[in-house]
């Protein structure tokens, strides 16, 4: 006889766990239930008009799409259907072109590159003053996390800290070309 645990299961069909990853994890909030959409999308997301063509330079991704599922879909297959389409538009979009951010974030410190310790960057880590690094340069992220597409969470995770992976996962070194660099992390 299996004990419970501290909310009262006893039943247990997965013990023992296997942990021979790499396990990925996402974090989901649940706004809505589900949307079906209507956005009208090719096979890697891009948006078509109400004649068929393509509309140039415009994707969509995730519950705002139509027509993927039909009339219903099956219960959990919301959450794979974001990161499926996301994963094909974000691998369709050219990343060589140069994106233009509304707002150039503008340093607080000097022009010339410095060289920052990490526990510099450590000194970095709130809302009003955030520095981030990515790859081996560190940015002042701190007017640009309220502005920022995703919401200001994802930022405010990485202040003060190597954000280096969690950047490339979503984003090409490219998008950085507008932010100024105030510094590179010591070796």
């Amino acid at each position: 006889t299996r004990t419970e645990d501290e909310f009262g299961k006893n039943n247990f069909p997965s013990v023992p766990f296997m942990d021979n990853g790499p396990y990925y994890v996402g974090k989901v909030t649940p706004v809505l239930h589900y949307c079906m959409g209507g956005i009208e999308i090719k096979e890697h997301g891009q948006v078509i008009d109400k004649n068929g063509n393509i509309i140039p330079g415009l994707y969509a991704a995730g519950e705002v799409t139509g027509g993927v599922h039909g009339k219903n879909r099956l219960g959990g297959n919301a959450l794979t259907e974001c990161v499926v389409f996301g994963r094909q538009v974000g691998m369709t979009i050219p990343l060589s072109k140069t994106v233009k951010l509304d707002k150039t974030v503008k340093s607080k410190t000097k022009t010339r590159i410095s060289t920052i310790s990490g526990g510099e960057l450590l000194n970095h880590s709130s809302r009003a003053d955030c520095w981030v690094q990515i790859q081996d340069l560190v940015y002042d992220l701190s007017n640009f996390i309220d502005e920022h597409p995703a919401g200001p969470e994802p930022i405010l995770e990485l202040c003060g800290m190597n954000g280096t992976e969690e950047f490339e996962e979503i984003h090409s070194i490219e998008l950085l070309k507008g932010f100024e660099v105030i510094g590179r992390i010591a070796p």
